[in-house]
């Protein structure tokens, strides 16, 4: 079955990815290292729209900002964040609870239109 994402690169290339069920090594291997995972969402017109953002734990220190991916949480959430995303960033679905899910197609035109200005 496996997982649907979106990677968001620092110079702005998104790149669509289809994971594996065995998840955490396949996101490791994606953003280079342990992983930190955050969820933001929003409930919209009775739609959530939610993500759980998966970046490398020590990217502040590592990698240069990614000011693409937190524009597109941005959109997402409908609000600014205070802090920058940093590094390779992998979007995927988050039901609003605890479970991970692949990235649902209501989320996805906010995550493409979250670019740097």
């Amino acid at each position: 079955m496996g997982y649907k994402a979106l990677r968001i690169d620092p110079d702005g290339t998104r790149t669509y990815l289809d994971l594996p069920d065995e998840l955490l090594d396949a996101v490791r291997e994606q953003v280079g290292g342990d992983l930190e995972f955050a969820h933001y969402g929003r409930v919209l017109n009775g739609t959530l729209l939610a993500v759980a953002v998966v970046v490398y734990e020590y990217s502040l220190d590592e990698h240069p900002a990614n000011i693409h991916a937190t524009r597109a949480v941005e959109a997402v959430r409908g609000a600014a964040l205070s802090y920058l995303l940093h590094g390779p960033v992998v979007f995927l679905g988050w039901d609003g609870r605890e479970n991970v899910l692949s990235l649902p197609e209501a989320v996805r035109p906010y995550l493409l239109a979250g670019s740097a200005s």
